[in-house]
């Protein structure tokens, strides 16, 4: 998993959470990927391989390897709070009337031949998903609710 950017300015913005979601029996699901903002603590840098795992609010661990474009990776020191910008796997699950979630997104649009389904937050923030099949993405009509699993790997996943 390669992070796009690195910046040591800002404190955390968002945490990218695991949830899971027990769909209703026959509920449309799709599976695909997004760019996710990702916040941490750094636990140890890696010059060699360009490699940063850090530890998020929630106290799980995630190696992320770090681009040629971020400078002075050698200074990076443990305990520094960073955010950056990643690729995550998603699940989406249509939500029925009344259903709860965790974290629940209204679809804005979706293209069938592309594949690419744009989300809505409850804050207002945009996230676009890339569905690994894209006919399923037909399945998600503008105004639907659904549930967001964005999948956390695990430093031994990375």
């Amino acid at each position: 998993m390669k992070i796009k950017s690195l910046s040591l300015l800002f404190p955390a913005v968002l945490a990218a959470a695991s949830f899971a979601v027990s769909p209703a029996p026959g509920a449309a699901t799709v599976d695909g990927s997004a760019s996710v903002k990702v916040t941490g603590t750094v636990k140890s840098v890696n010059v060699a391989t360009r490699t940063v795992t850090i530890v998020d609010a929630q106290g799980a661990t995630a190696s992320l390897e770090v681009g040629q474009d971020v400078p002075n990776l050698d200074k990076l020191a443990s305990g520094t709070r960073v955010f950056g910008t990643t690729t995550r796997r998603v699940h989406l699950t249509v939500l029925a009337d009344g259903e709860q979630a965790p974290n629940v997104a209204q679809v804005v649009s979706s293209d069938e031949k592309s594949g690419v389904v744009t989300l809505l937050d409850a804050q207002g923030e945009s996230m676009t998903v890339q569905a690994s099949d894209a006919g399923k993405a037909a399945a998600l009509k503008a105004g639907a609710r659904v549930a967001v699993e964005v999948i956390v790997p695990s430093a031994a996943q990375s």
